[in-house]
């Protein structure tokens, strides 16, 4: 069952690179996987343990949600729907001498990256989450996982390479199933609340082990 839907709008072209690279190019992009959906996560992570970082008990709410080392998270993160078309770019840059002022010697970049016209329709882009691992049958802990991930979708402006150059600036809005806004101002209050919650309150998955 969907329990939010992120929706990605993006204000400049972004790379999210394969890490190889072809004739001509020193970084790719996979045309079939342009944002994989373990890099959002990664994204959202991080976005939560900022949000959470001058709480005492932040780090065990983050890996209640997003899972530990030895215990898997509850949420599964689908592949991202592309809604708007888009194009395969490719910009190139040199490395200026900081002395001469000229351009280096062996110092040509190349790199594809993705890009939306003007006229392209918003959001550009769609995941969705799901749960399948399951929670303590109590609405308020489900809703404070929910909590989690929607202020830590919000609090995402950037993503990939060249960031400083550009790169990569997005507007990540998240929606209930219902289409409902998930972040409000009770959520943010509500985010603060579990933030500075005792760590034996905060609900931990259970973690795996061997039969």
């Amino acid at each position: 069952m969907t329990a939010l839907i992120l929706d990605l709008t993006f204000h400049s072209p972004f790379r999210v690179a394969t890490g190889l690279a072809r004739p001509g190019l020193q970084d790719t992009i996979d045309p079939q996987d342009l944002l994989p959906a373990t890099t959002l996560k990664g994204l959202l992570r991080a976005s939560a343990e900022q949000l959470t970082e001058d709480a005492l008990h932040g780090e065990p709410l983050v890996g209640a949600v997003f899972g530990t080392k030895r215990s898997a998270s509850p949420w599964a993160f689908g592949s991202v729907e592309w809604l708007a078309p888009w194009q395969t770019v490719v910009r190139t840059r040199v490395a200026l001498d900081p002395v001469q002022g000229a351009a280096r010697r062996d110092a040509l970049y190349t790199a594809e990256e993705v890009a939306f016209s003007d006229t392209a329709p918003v959001p550009h882009a769609r995941l969705r989450i799901d749960q399948y691992h399951p929670l303590p049958p109590d609405l308020p802990e489900r809703e404070d996982h929910l909590v989690v991930l929607s202020c830590a979708a919000a609090g995402v402006h950037h993503l990939g390479a060249d960031r400083r150059r550009g790169l990569g600036w997005v507007t990540i809005t998240p929606h209930h199933a219902d289409g409902a806004h998930a972040v409000t101002a009770a959520t943010i209050t509500r985010l603060h609340d579990l933030s500075a919650r005792p760590a034996s309150s905060a609900h931990v998955v259970p973690e795996d082990t061997d039969a």
